[in-house]
């Protein structure tokens, strides 16, 4: 009797030393692993949808600024001494007469007498140019054409003067309808007196110069902007 108490129990004891191997083995079902809620928001440049993607603007190249400026500016080009000489040039206006000449910054314009002019080298006054502008309702081109031979003739040494021949200073002249001019040369003093006429009017341009100033034909570029 004794006897299988003892193996009773030995047998109880190996049940519940089997159970608790049973216990200890048994497999624990995995988990997922949990991701934050702040990871799931964050997407890397890779990962973003191209589509949804602004277009990145790029900066447009810089073009070469157009000149807009179409003034351009006014020059007077005359001969001296067999030189060409070209220069800038300014407008007046006559205070006594109804025109503009355009004349280089060595000149001034000033009133001398009653519908005439001065232009003359601030340098030197005695380089001058009077300027006398005609209508051709009051004058004929020949009336101040007879009046230029007098005054040359009165002021000539001996009466001695030659005419200018003026065709290729005035070769490029299309609104002029004729013209003449005269010359008489002093001790130290060269005197020309040119007529031009236009289609509403005649000038008179008396020039006033010296060898070595040598001026006369910058004077004659400078009336032919009488206007």
């Amino acid at each position: 009797m004794k006897k299988g108490m003892t193996i009773l129990s030995s047998v109880i004891l190996l049940s519940m030393l089997l159970a608790a191997c049973n216990t200890d083995t048994k497999d624990v079902p995995e988990t997922p692993a949990t991701i934050p809620d702040e990871q799931l928001d964050q997407t890397s440049p890779e990962d973003t949808n191209a589509d949804d993607q602004q277009p990145t603007s790029t900066p447009e190249e810089k073009q070469p600024e157009e000149n807009t400026d179409n003034t351009t500016k006014s020059l007077i080009t005359y001969t001296s001494k067999g030189q060409k000489v070209q220069q800038d040039v300014q407008t007046s206006t006559s205070e006594q007469s109804n025109y503009s000449i355009q004349h280089t910054a060595d000149f001034t314009l000033v009133a001398e007498e009653p519908n005439k002019d001065l232009l003359y080298l601030k340098a030197d006054d005695t380089i001058s140019m009077g300027i006398e502008v005609l209508n051709k309702a009051d004058v004929s081109f020949e009336d101040v054409k007879t009046n230029a031979i007098e005054t040359m003739a009165a002021i000539a040494p001996e009466g001695k003067y030659g005419e200018l021949d003026l065709t290729n200073s005035l070769k490029d002249q299309k609104d002029l309808l004729q013209f003449v001019g005269y010359e008489t040369v002093l001790e130290a003093e060269k005197v020309q007196i040119i007529v031009l006429e236009h289609e509403g009017k005649i000038i008179k341009l008396t020039i006033y110069d010296t060898p070595k100033a040598d001026l006369s034909d910058a004077f004659l570029q400078m009336g032919l902007t009488i206007q």
